[in-house]
């Protein structure tokens, strides 16, 4: 029985999450956003003021535009911290990645998770011009997908999560 010449492989799990989390908060940002474009929009709808005098049948203290005003406020306050939160996320997923020796390893790990290319532009971007390209874009997306483990792999090495010391 012949022993194995491949180097153990390290677990790409919490790398994988972190870099997977970048891309799950643009998403929640995004709906966000798309939340408040729609309040704004009911926002806009809603009937003027009455100066007629007459009672309108809401019996509460705070009117129907009030409440959305206070919603569009929480909503707008929500989307600025989770900005800033992106933005440091950014810079860190940025740092990461630059420690990886290889080009084609750093290229794949921003394409695919800080500028959130499918894989099919990512292996575009690598190997497209390469004058068997379209002849061979399946091997080359193969290739790609061994360019992401190898980079997932050498991240793990040198990644190491944050955790909060252990109190004594």
């Amino acid at each position: 029985m012949q022993e194995s010449k491949t180097q153990p492989r390290e677990d790409t799990g919490a790398i994988k999450t972190k870099l997977k989390s970048y891309g799950d908060l643009q998403r929640r940002i995004d709906h966000l956003i798309t939340r408040l474009e729609n309040l704004m929009d009911t926002i806009d709808s809603l009937p003027g003021a009455d100066y007629s005098g007459m009672p309108r049948g809401s019996s509460d203290r705070t009117s129907k535009a009030e409440r959305y005003v206070e919603k569009k406020d929480d909503l707008e306050q929500k989307i600025d911290r989770l900005v800033l939160q992106e933005k440091v996320l950014r810079k860190e997923l940025e740092e990461i990645a630059s420690a990886l020796d290889d080009p084609d390893e750093q290229a794949v790990i921003e394409m695919k998770y800080l500028d959130t290319q499918n894989w099919q532009d990512v292996a575009f971007s690598l190997f497209g011009n390469k004058d068997d390209y379209d002849d061979n874009a399946e091997r080359y997306m193969k290739r790609t997908f061994r360019i992401h483990g190898d980079a997932l792999q050498h991240l793990a090495a040198i990644f190491t999560p944050k955790t909060p010391p252990a109190s004594a």
